[in-house]
Formats: structure tokens, C-alpha cells, sequence
């Protein structure tokens, strides 16, 4: 589908080129066009029919720009078009959700899947200007920057340039280039934040919280690199690094306080669960800390959406059986369902804090998490509330008999030091609870 009239990418990017063809006062967008986890259609169905889809995708995106346009395969499911005559930005935007509904239809393979159909979401940035006002380059940069964000985010986005997006696109490159050199350059930390028994405030178990001192960015929390993580496979590295320092810190603990029997609490990320060696590695971190095995937890969140959930729920099952406890942390955000769960092997159900935040005003999460006390106890699990930020909330807890809570203002995360007399005393201050 070679079109002899479309000069090549590279010369549209070139900081020097404008479209000779038009206009300095033309209004010009730029849309750049990822394929959402292709990588599935080649593992299930073969490369040939991951080359059908994305030739019939790229049919699509030439017949949505009409002449005129530059619309080009830049590789790894990735399209980029420039369109002129968009005026506007409300015309831009319009034009960058039809897309993204043309795009978004079912494909009809040749072969595979029996003459079936492929569906991929697909995520979309865009930007536009006039040519007097910004080249070629800049608007497929900034085009570039929005298609950063809608990655992010769950499939069939569309969104528009903003300059915000630049300064996050380039803290998210820092992110990927020094991520890796981390744990050898001895940047990564971990601040610890306890879990609360709401009826008397002693300490039931502490999470470990990852931070990484970055050179140039401070200090970073883990939800900005986590996803950088996964994607560029170094979640593995970033794991056994925290069950080792969480267990080791654990295990001081322990020896200068052995009355305190809280559990330390470590995330886990889903696609590291897929592999039996954690379940070594688990075991020989406990080994070489000292650690009991029932004093560990392990966080995990969205395990039924990893790439081999069967594998994950026996490898979970062998961490349970070596003494160690599960998680399920978030529940109720992403793929978390009470369906879901059940057959998974864990022992401690945390809600997500988007059912916590509004207690007790919200009409319908005291619902919620009153049905999931009721679960709990029948499954006999232990029920956690995350983000509990006012005495309000506490009330409200106790009275929908949920008494394992966690939050900004029970403890907040600190570094181990800082919790040192928390943790002796093995309670926050009741006046916290009673008022």
C-alpha cells in the first residue's frame, strides 16, 4: 500500500521541513496512532495475521485523511498521519474521535481464527497549529507527548496536546534511561506504612512503600515508574530487591522488639507472579533474614489479568503453603471482582480507597464495604480499608464492622527510622480513634 506521492517520515520530522504543498496560515494537525498489545495477536494467531490487521488499519487511516494528507507506518504498530485543512481545534478533536471509532471496528483476518474477526483498542495523541506558528516537527513531537498520556490509559483514547504533556513525557524518558541502574546505584528506598486495628490502635502489619531518590527528580514515588517498570522488564529486579530490604528491616524489628508480631507487607507486581522462581526466591529471602514465614505478606493486585493467571494463582498457592501470607490488595479497582476472587488462594482483602474516601456521606460504598465485611467473615479473611484520611471515616468503619483500616491519617508512610518509637509502642494514639 506504498503511495509514491507521500514523502518519507523521517523528512516530515525534520526540524527544517514544512509541507511544501501549503500554506504558512494552514491549519495542519498531526495524529499519532499506537495499536494496543499486538503483541497478542502474534503470539495467538501468527505474525501474518498481525501484518492483515495492521495493513487493514492503515487502509483505514489513509481513507479517514483523504487526499492531501501524509499518513506513514512508523513501525512496532505505530501510524502517524498530518492532515491539513482542520479548522480549528474543535475540529481536531473531532477528527481524532472518528478516528479512533474508524480504527476501533473489527478486522477480518484471512485464515486464523477461522475467518474470525480482531478487535484492538487503540490509543491516539494529536496536536495541531498553524505552519506559520509550528513546524512539521514540533505539532508530530507534541502529537508524540499526547499519545504518551492515552498509552496510559485504558483503550480507544483520544487526546489532545497539551503543554503539561511535554514536561511529563520527559520525566517519564529520564524514568525509563535510569531505571534500571536503581538498585545497583543504591537509589531505591523504602518508607513504611503501618496498618491499624481501629478498635484499640495496636500495629497489625506495615506496608513496604518503594521510592526511588532519583538524580534529578527527587524523590519518586512508585507509581510513576512501576508501569515504566513493567514494560521495560525490570519489575523482577525492583521485587527482590524490596522483599529483601523489607524482610531484612522486618527482622530488626523483630529482634529489638519481639513482643510486636505485626506482619510486614510487600507488593508483588502480577506478571513477576507468573514465574515458579519467585517461589525460591521467597523462601531463600526468609532463609537468609530470619524472618518467620507467617510475619510476611505479599501485596498483589490484578492477578487474574496477568499473562498466565492459571500460573499465578498455583504459584501463589506454593507462597501460602511455605507459611507466607496473601493479599489482595486494591480490590475493587481494575479487574477485581468478587467472582474473581474467589479462587484465588489469599488471605487478607484490602478495599480500594475509591470506596473508603466519601465514608460515611456516600449513599452507596457503606453498602459496599458492609457486603464485603459480610464476605470476609463466611470466607474467613481479613478485611483492610486503604485511604482513610478523617476521624469520620474511622467512625464509619467501626459501625459497618470494618476494624483493619490504613491511611494518611492513622500513620503516613516514613522511612524506617522515623517509625522506630511508633513501633516500639506498637500503637498509634488512641485519640486518633476516640477523639
Amino acid at each position: 500500500m506504498t503511495d509514491p506521492n507521500v514523502r518519507p517520515w523521517h523528512a516530515l520530522l525534520d526540524a527544517r521541513t514544512n509541507l511544501p504543498d501549503l500554506a504558512p496560515e494552514e491549519q495542519v494537525g498531526a495524529f499519532i496512532v499506537d495499536v494496543d498489545r499486538l503483541k497478542v495477536v502474534n503470539d495467538a494467531l501468527g505474525y501474518r495475521a498481525g501484518d492483515q490487521l495492521l495493513d487493514a488499519l492503515e487502509q483505514r487511516l489513509r481513507e479517514w485523511a483523504g487526499a492531501g494528507a501524509y499518513v506513514a507506518d512508523v513501525g512496532m504498530g505505530t501510524f502517524g498521519a498530518i492532515v491539513p485543512g482542520l479548522d480549528g481545534e474543535p475540529a481536531a478533536a473531532a477528527a481524532a474521535d472518528s478516528l479512533r471509532v474508524a480504527l476501533s471496528q473489527p478486522v477480518a483476518l484471512d485464515g486464523g481464527l477461522d475467518g474470525g474477526t480482531v478487535t484492538r483498542h487503540v490509543s491516539i495523541g494529536y496536536a495541531h497549529a498553524r505552519l506559520q506558528d509550528a513546524s512539521v516537527a514540533e505539532l508530530v513531537h507534541r502529537a508524540d507527548d499526547a499519545c504518551e498520556r492515552a498509552r496510559r490509559l485504558p483503550g480507544d483514547v483520544a487526546i489532545g496536546y497539551q503543554p503539561q504533556l511535554h514536561q511529563e513525557a520527559t520525566v517519564l524518558a529520564q524514568i525509563e534511561l535510569n531505571l534500571r541502574a536503581a538498585v545497583p546505584g543504591g537509589e531505591l528506598v523504602l518508607h513504611y506504612q503501618p496498618e491499624v486495628d481501629l478498635r484499640t490502635g495496636a500495629i497489625l502489619a506495615v506496608e513496604a512503600l518503594m521510592r526511588w531518590q532519583h538524580p534529578t527528580l527527587g524523590l519518586v514515588g512508585a507509581a510513576e515508574f512501576i508501569g515504566v517498570a513493567e514494560r521495560t522488564g525490570v519489575t523482577r529486579e525492583l521485587g527482590l530487591w524490596a522483599l529483601r530490604t523489607a524482610c531484612a528491616q522486618r527482622a530488626a524489628w523483630l529482634a529489638a522488639h519481639p513482643e510486636q508480631r505485626f506482619v510486614i507487607r510487600v507488593n508483588v507486581s502480577p506478571p513477576d507472579l507468573t514465574d515458579p522462581a519467585i517461589i525460591d526466591q521467597v523462601a531463600a529471602v526468609l532463609e537468609e533474614s530470619g524472618l518467620p514465614a507467617e510475619l510476611l505478606c505479599l501485596e498483589v493486585t490484578e492477578v487474574l489479568a496477568a499473562p498466565d493467571p492459571q500460573a499465578v494463582v498455583a504459584n501463589l498457592d506454593r507462597i501460602r503453603q511455605l507459611g507466607a501470607l496473601i493479599a489482595l490488595d486494591d480490590f475493587g479497582a481494575g479487574y477485581s471482582s468478587l467472582r474473581r476472587f474467589k479462587v484465588m488462594p489469599i488471605d487478607v482483602l484490602k478495599i480500594d480507597r475509591e470506596f473508603v474516601a466519601d465514608l460515611p456521606g456516600n449513599a452507596v460504598d457503606p453498602v459496599i464495604v458492609s457486603m464485603l465485611v459480610g464476605f470476609t467473615r463466611i470466607w474467613q479473611l481479613d478485611l483492610v480499608a486503604e485511604g482513610v484520611e478523617n476521624r469520620e471515616t474511622v467512625a464509619a468503619l467501626l459501625e459497618l464492622g470494618c476494624w483493619r483500616a490504613q491511611g494518611q491519617y492513622l500513620a503516613s508512610p516514613a522511612p524506617a527510622a522515623q517509625l522506630e518509637q511508633l513501633l516500639a509502642a506498637g500503637r498509634v494514639d488512641p485519640a486518633l480513634l476516640t477523639g
